[in-house]
């Protein structure tokens, strides 16, 4: 109890310093805040969870399902806003004129786009994967519950990510070829990999589309996925829960840089019915620097085939990442690092590394590069609109590394 009136004062206050401060990039973090602080909260309160889930993982597959079916809601909460300032906040004059263009009609589209493809596609993956995973909830449950949220840009992140990974085009545009350089870089340069001594590990998996196709590739090994995100995690076992189409517009709350209204309310078929879940791919939910693979008492294997895709910067601390992978070499005898990403580094990172460095760094550490190549005249998208006035674009660092 002392808990909730504690959560609850500290929420309050800074909704205050919200209301009192006239600056509407302040207001907007402090809302983001207020939405991290109750999704971490919720994530320890155990009164927010059905009493028939009774494992971790399903309490957190719940949540997680709770917080994606809110997407909807939020959205259309968005975009109110945008309608709301030319009724409450434009002259009479200016008014008139956004109606002569049609403005307050584009919002009524997205508002049908929202729900219509978006909407509609959370809640076919949501009551799919109910209905064949035999969770045992109901999706009134889900409805219920009004205390478990997530930052709509965590869950806008989702659909976008399954457009990128799942949509046929963008899988062919974006993620192939990442897809391509792996395993090119398997097969040319590691050897005995179907002998039953090798393991594959891909940290920070995503909605899973690399994992999917290195297992698919190397049915004859085991190929373990971890993933930290409850809402990424989720997203990938939708997928593999639904035997259904589904339609998802990626830009449809994206207000700048678009040529036409068309084109911010264009969707994106997923065929979710192609995706079968490998019988040799394991899905983990968790932290990788805590994660640890059983080898059930067998000593040694063979090889481990370390793959990180758009991760490595990712770290607050890449020294921590480079300790874990590092710490492989207990359970095995060679630990092959492949990787292939930017060097975007994220919020507050301790350690800031060019090319040049984390070259060095390796070597100094006692890493071996097979392959190391990073062409700054070489691009690849990431969840880029082509038809818009912005794009996207990464120059990767790849190499094969061994320990």
């Amino acid at each position: 109890m002392a808990s909730s009136w504690l959560n609850f004062l500290t929420i309050l206050v800074v909704m205050l310093f919200g209301f009192v401060s006239k600056n509407n990039y302040v207001r907007n973090k402090l809302a983001n805040w207020i939405e991290v602080y109750i999704l971490q909260s919720n994530r320890l309160n155990n009164a927010l969870i059905p009493k028939s889930l009774t494992t971790d993982i399903e309490k957190k597959q719940y949540l997680a399902l709770c917080m994606l079916k809110k997407y909807e809601e939020k959205t259309l909460q968005v975009n109110h806003i945008f309608r709301k300032r030319i009724l409450n906040e434009l002259s009479k004059h200016h008014q008139k004129q956004t109606t002569s263009i049609k403005q307050l009609d584009k919002f009524n589209q997205i508002d049908c786009a929202i729900i219509e493809n978006n909407g509609k596609s959370v809640n076919t993956l949501i009551e799919s994967f109910i209905e064949t995973k035999n969770f045992p909830i109901t999706i009134d449950d889900i409805n219920k519950n009004n205390t478990s949220v997530a930052p709509l840009s965590l869950t806008k992140e989702t659909l976008t990510h399954l457009v990128r990974d799942y949509n046929s085009m963008y899988y062919n545009a974006e993620t192939l070829p990442i897809v391509d350089y792996i395993l090119q870089t398997i097969s040319k340069n590691v050897k005995n990999i179907n002998d039953g001594n090798t393991d594959i590990l891909l940290p920070g998996s995503g909605l899973g589309r690399v994992s999917y196709e290195v297992a698919k590739n190397f049915p004859h090994v085991n190929v373990t996925s971890v993933e930290y995100s409850d809402l990424m995690y989720i997203g990938n076992q939708l997928l593999y829960s639904c035997n259904k189409n589904i339609k998802i517009s990626p830009w449809v709350i994206e207000y700048s840089n678009h040529l036409s209204v068309k084109d911010q309310l264009k969707s994106f078929n997923i065929n979710c019915q192609d995706f079968e879940h490998p019988k040799n791919l394991n899905i983990e939910l968790g932290d990788f620097r805590k994660f640890k693979i059983n080898n059930n008492g067998n000593g040694k294997k063979k090889q481990l085939i370390l793959i990180t895709v758009f991760f490595m910067d990712t770290a607050e601390n890449i020294l921590e990442y480079l300790d874990t992978i590092e710490s492989y070499k207990r359970d095995y005898e060679t630990v092959h690092w492949i990787n292939i990403g930017p060097l975007k580094y994220g919020t507050r990172p301790k350690v800031v590394l060019t090319v040049e460095e984390f070259t060095e760094l390796r070597a100094a550490r006692g890493w071996k590069d097979i392959q190391c190549s990073c062409s700054p005249k070489e691009e690849i998208g990431y969840i880029t609109n082509n038809d818009g006035l912005y794009k996207g674009r990464y120059s990767l660092l790849k190499f094969h590394s061994i320990l």
